[in-house]
């Protein structure tokens, strides 16, 4: 039900101050925060299998759904434009 989104998104931007979209991009560690001090910790980790699945099913970036917090607040998510088309993918991880 797409007015859940709706909900989660009105309450996102009043806490945050502004579109909440553009805070999970510009400080994703700040939009997780306030997201689990708003909707506990449970629906967090609801929010983060829901990424994940949508990282994995449109554009082929296989984490799970405990790897997305470090992923995102970590800036090791990049893309490409190919065309119309956004390629997304991680970086790749130094061993040391």
């Amino acid at each position: 039900d797409k007015r859940y989104v709706y909900v989660v998104l009105y309450h996102m931007e009043l806490r945050l101050g502004k579109n909440p979209l553009k805070i999970l991009d510009e400080n994703p560690a700040r939009f997780f925060k306030v997201y689990r001090d708003i909707f506990g910790e449970v629906s967090l980790n609801i929010l983060m299998k829901l990424i994940s699945d949508v990282l994995k099913s449109e554009y082929g970036v296989k984490v799970n759904e405990f790897e997305v917090y470090d992923l995102l607040v970590n800036k090791k998510l990049e893309s490409i434009k190919i065309g119309n088309s956004e390629i997304l993918y991680t970086k790749k991880l130094s061993t040391s």
